[in-house]
């Protein structure tokens, strides 16, 4: 709900005073303050990041790129930390979003990057050593931290979903030489991950809230005279965007449509992203084009600096929930087949599980004596009979190999 707000400006050469409404969009909260002894999982999460963001310096926190000794150095930094999230990942967590404003680190972002590398280094680690058991243990709970975070906004679910992408990167190699128990270990964990992720929607209302605190970013700089530094904020990207608000007053309709159109651009983002997170990769309609209507080349390019994160989160979900699907299936199966022959079929399987989510048909599989295929046909909706490529990820989507 938009509140009604106002502020005073006085009128050159006239003696009263000519008020200008300005509505409020969206109020900052303040952060979550996790509560000692909850029974909420994201609370651990929090107190975990709070503890890695006090052990590490600021360049460590930060560092983005790591030899084996400074992963070394930093896990040992982290054990706290880590003891601290590993106790979360193994109860309930509902994330406690609160939305974060333009040019703001979000609250425990940085405690939860840097814990996530950790995570996939603790697999990297176990399957060097040859520590099956601790490998399947490590991935088990990197997985269901990263789709933990999914239930956050944008930038919370693309790190959740590289956490669960790395940490089985990190894992399949070791697959063929882990015995039946040790196969199960890895499919009740990553079944676990999957089952705690919701849909993709309270993911993209979250962006969206995120969106109307850009919006009453952009008003504020606009009403308090402080055009210019949006420039220095998105480095010039937006003059055109400043260039039109310098030139409207702000007593003028120009003024209050503009605001509004962006407010609108940010519904109907929300409703487009909505309806195709719903419906399989492959049967998704294009986004429809803005028109002039909708604000033109304007509100285009705010829309692409401040609403369209959720478009490329539905992507990553797509990739992601079919690997760790079929890592899933080829660990189940695997683990039958150490005793026996793989099933024929994979239809004893639940359908949140052997659902490919490009098709919303089962994934592909097939069976030769002891040995057994399956694979996703990837964003065409096309069987190229498991072709892919080095990445494995086109035409046909596979487990990593």
């Amino acid at each position: 709900m938009v509140l009604a707000g106002s502020a005073a400006l006085w009128v050159s050469g006239c003696s009263r005073q000519a008020t200008v409404t300005y509505p409020t969009w969206a109020v900052v909260k303040e952060p979550y303050a996790p509560q000692i002894g909850s029974a909420n999982g994201f609370d651990r999460y929090c107190f975990a990041a709070a503890e890695a963001e006090k052990s590490l310096n600021e360049g460590e926190i930060s560092q983005v790129n790591f030899t084996r000794q400074t992963k070394k150095n930093t896990l040992a930094k982290l054990g706290s930390a880590l003891s601290q999230l590993d106790s979360g990942v193994g109860s309930m967590s509902q994330f406690e979003f609160r939305p974060t404003p333009p040019m703001t680190m979000p609250t425990y972002s940085a405690g939860w990057r840097i814990l996530g590398e950790a995570m996939i280094w603790r697999v990297e680690a176990a399957v060097e050593s040859g520590n099956l058991v601790g490998a399947a243990s490590a991935f088990s709970k990197a997985c269901r931290f990263g789709f933990d975070l999914a239930q956050g906004d944008a930038a919370n679910a693309v790190l959740g979903f590289h956490i669960v992408d790395e940490a089985r990167k990190a894992l399949v190699p070791a697959l063929p030489k882990m015995d039946a128990a040790t196969l199960r270990t890895v499919a009740t964990g990553a079944r676990a991950g999957l089952l705690s992720m919701p849909s993709l929607e309270s993911c993209l209302r979250n962006e969206s809230e995120n969106g109307l605190l850009a919006i009453q970013y952009w008003q504020d700089r606009y009403q308090k005279g402080e055009l210019k530094k949006l420039n220095e904020d998105f480095k010039k990207g937006v003059s055109d965007l400043v260039k039109h608000l310098e030139n409207t007053k702000p007593n003028s309709q120009g003024r209050e449509r503009f605001f509004r159109l962006l407010d609108e651009a940010r519904k109907t983002e929300l409703k487009n992203e909505l309806e195709r997170s719903a419906s399989p990769a492959c049967t998704r309609m294009d986004y429809p084009k803005m028109t002039s209507a909708d604000g033109g080349k304007l509100v285009l390019t705010w829309s692409q600096f401040f609403l369209r994160s959720g478009r490329t989160v539905i992507t990553l979900a797509d990739n992601t929930l079919a690997r760790t699907r079929l890592l899933v299936i080829y660990a189940e199966l695997g683990a039958q087949a150490r005793t026996g022959a793989p099933p024929k079929d994979i239809a004893s399987l639940p359908l949140e599980i052997s659902t490919d989510p490009y098709t919303g048909k089962r994934f592909v599989y097939r069976t030769n004596g002891q040995e057994f295929e399956c694979y996703s046909v990837g964003q065409d909706g096309r069987d190229d009979s498991g072709q892919s490529d080095a990445t494995n990820s086109y035409p046909d989507v596979r487990l990593e190999r």
